[in-house]
């Protein structure tokens, strides 16, 4: 019953649930246990709080805090917590994050670091180059506590280089092992990358015309399809409040896009296909349930990849050659800045009113009002995006073009594809 392990050695209890695997203070016992994640009783919150009591040498509360000492980071990743994760480290005073925004306000806050590259588009000559930044990534990081003065996150060591540290094979064994990975290296190269495909197999004047495999060339199709998924809530909550914001813009898009609301002149012009042509029928917002949902991941998807391509250094070696205008880039920081101050207080607001039961934004939250117009903004200024003569430097046609994918590497045809493009218009 009791979820809770010791660690000696850094005089501290972990919580070993799905939802959890991070430290907590003997003192928030209790009202971790009640929070909706474990929801004990109370005589089954007393057991396990008189059991922890037991435990000689712990760490009680916030002010002992100060005598904590995180692993080295020659330390192998520790168990109990979360699997480690790819982070950021400012090569100034070591501090790790995993999110590119918050490295960037550390490092102006703290270092008074300037960004030297100008605003606007770069050149092409500087777009071939990576500006030096004040950060290393790549960094393999795990995060002991949720909240408080030592929430942070700490560098370990990744498993191969723990295996490293082993005992040496025997030389046959490491002439297989050697053999067995040079092979593994090959076949992977052989798959990870876009290609031409075989011209009986694929519909190449639809991909010629399309430019898919121009646009996406060289890069890793498992990364790509891996950029559109739904996000994961516990990882990427940041992106999570973006992609449940974007489902409110559209419902009040819905229920604003009628006669009653707008008039029935400003539907037509939304109809409107050619400047010079009066539409014969105006705009009708109805969709049934399962068509709205259908549409409405097609825009999700475009979402969860502009922002693992801009904010998870996983996928920086596979990002296409889009680029955003000043304007797009500027919306998208200040929605990301707005979703982790979010993710934030709803994670302080659960530890403080545990005891009361889950606690939820309300509708009229001027907070999720701000996101949800930030987010508004964000799609307003992708789609108005001016192109010249590359239309693959639009991020919604780069994206576009990785829902193109179907499941066994291969690419849709134009039959099966049209949907996307139809649902993701209406929506827009």
């Amino acid at each position: 019953m009791n979820p809770f392990v010791h660690l000696a050695d850094y005089q501290a209890i972990v919580c070993t649930g799905p939802e959890c695997k991070y430290a907590v203070l003997p003192i928030h016992v209790d009202s971790h246990l009640s929070s909706p994640h474990h929801n004990y009783n109370k005589e089954q919150r007393e057991q396990v709080v008189q059991e922890i009591s037991q435990i000689e040498g712990l760490i009680q509360d916030t002010k002992g805090l100060k005598s904590f000492a995180f692993p080295e980071p020659t330390s192998p990743a520790i168990p109990e917590l979360k699997p480690a994760k790819e982070g950021l480290q400012c090569i100034e005073c070591r501090y790790i994050c995993c999110n590119k925004v918050k490295m960037r306000d550390h490092c102006k806050v703290v270092h008074n670091w300037e960004n030297k590259q100008k605003k606007g588009r770069p050149s092409y000559k500087k777009r071939q180059s990576k500006p030096e930044l004040p950060w290393i990534s790549g960094v393999h990081c795990q995060q002991f506590f949720a909240q408080g003065s030592k929430k942070q996150f700490f560098e370990v060591m990744r498993e191969e280089e723990v295996e490293e540290q082993g005992p040496k094979p025997d030389i046959w064994t490491t002439v297989q092992n050697v053999t067995k990975q040079r092979m593994e290296h090959i076949e992977k190269k052989a798959n990870e990358s876009v290609q031409e495909a075989d011209g009986n197999m694929e519909p190449n004047p639809w991909l010629n015309r399309v430019g898919w495999i121009r646009h996406l060339k060289e890069k890793n199709p498992d990364r790509l399809r891996a950029a559109i998924e739904p996000p994961n809530a516990s990882e990427e909550p940041e992106l999570q409040v973006i992609i449940e914001s974007f489902g409110r813009v559209v419902d009040t898009a819905q229920r604003i896009a009628v006669p009653e609301v707008v008039g029935i002149n400003t539907l037509f012009e939304v109809n409107r296909k050619i400047v010079t042509q009066k539409p014969a029928m105006p705009f009708n917002s109805a969709m049934g349930e399962d068509t709205l949902k259908k549409y409405r991941g097609f825009w999700e998807q475009l979402l969860c990849y502009m922002y693992r391509m801009q904010e998870d250094e996983q996928f920086e070696a596979d990002r296409p050659g889009y680029q955003l205008t000043r304007a797009q880039e500027n919306a998208f920081k200040a929605l990301v800045a707005a979703a982790d101050e979010m993710t934030d207080r709803i994670e302080e607001a659960g530890r403080v009113e545990s005891r009361e039961g889950s606690p939820q934004s309300q509708p009229e939250d001027p907070a999720l009002a701000r996101i949800d117009q930030l987010c508004l903004e964000l799609c307003m200024t992708l789609l108005n995006h001016e192109l010249g003569d590359d239309e693959y430097e639009s991020v919604i046609i780069s994206g576009l073009a990785v829902l193109g994918f179907r499941d066994d590497r291969g690419w849709l045809n134009a039959e099966d594809y049209t949907t996307k493009y139809s649902g993701f218009i209406k929506v827009a």
